[in-house]
This record gives C-alpha cells, sequence and structure tokens, in this order.
C-alpha cells in the first residue's frame, strides 16, 4: 500500500489518509504450515508497519492539502493535535471511544476535526447510516 501511495502522491492536491491497514504485522513468515506438534506454544513476534501518512507528510508539497485519522482511547485532543503536527498533516479527524455512544459496536459516531489553520469542529451524535448518506 506504500507503494502504491508513493506512485501517485506527487500528482495529488489533496489527500485523506484513513484508518492504517495494520500497524503491525508478524516479524516472521513461514512458507508451510506449522504443525501443531511442533511444540506446546507458539510465541507470535510483530514488527511495525511503516506509516504511510507519516511517510508521506514528510514528502508533502506546499500546494498539497493532507488529512488524517486518529481512533483514541484517552486523550483524544492532545493525541490528534500531537499526529497531525508529527506527521505533517494539515488536519486530523478524532474519532474518540470515550465519547458514550460513538465508535465500535454502536449505530452512532462523534468526530472532532482539528486543523492547522481553523478552530476545531467537534460534531454531534450522529446516526453513522446519516454519515453514508450524506457523503456516499
Amino acid at each position: 500500500m506504500l507503494e502504491a501511495t508513493q506512485e501517485h502522491i506527487a500528482t495529488t492536491d489533496i489527500a485523506i489518509f484513513t484508518a492504517a491497514v495494520a500497524d503491525y504485522r508478524p516479524k516472521l513468515q513461514y512458507k508451510e504450515k506449522i504443525k501443531r506438534e511442533e511444540g506446546d506454544s507458539l510465541e507470535l513476534v510483530l514488527e511495525k508497519n511503516p506509516d504511510i501518512a507519516e511517510t508521506m507528510g514528510k514528502q508533502k508539497k506546499e500546494h498539497q492539502y493532507f488529512a488524517c485519522f486518529a481512533l483514541e482511547t484517552n486523550s483524544g485532543e492532545e493525541e490528534a493535535l500531537r499526529k497531525m503536527k508529527a506527521k505533517g498533516m494539515n488536519a486530523c479527524i478524532l474519532n474518540s471511544l470515550t465519547n458514550q455512544g460513538a465508535g465500535f459496536g454502536h449505530p452512532t459516531n462523534k468526530i472532532s476535526i482539528y486543523s492547522t489553520n481553523q478552530a476545531p469542529y467537534h460534531s454531534e451524535l450522529k446516526s453513522k447510516s446519516t454519515y453514508r448518506r450524506r457523503y456516499y
């Protein structure tokens, strides 16, 4: 996914980096099935995947506008602002799991949008189907 993004980013004016495909991947990869008989336990060691938004943010040109997403369980605003700055983004859309009725397992969601040049926007709790109908 990083390679595909790098291939197209130079000709892009606006890029919205949605949730990471996966933050981590298995460090060891096996070409064959791991047999149950090979031991009583299996240790899974993970390594970080490249952060596509951060990598692209470092290559961002003056005319480009980049936005990322942050899903947080605590310190949402601080973490969204930190990510926005660290990744070279113009905006960060925060999904906070601390908002009652929002996030996974709920039919509703609430977001906050932080920007480098505007005051934060905080949405009301809305039905997720409202977002789909409005934007898709």
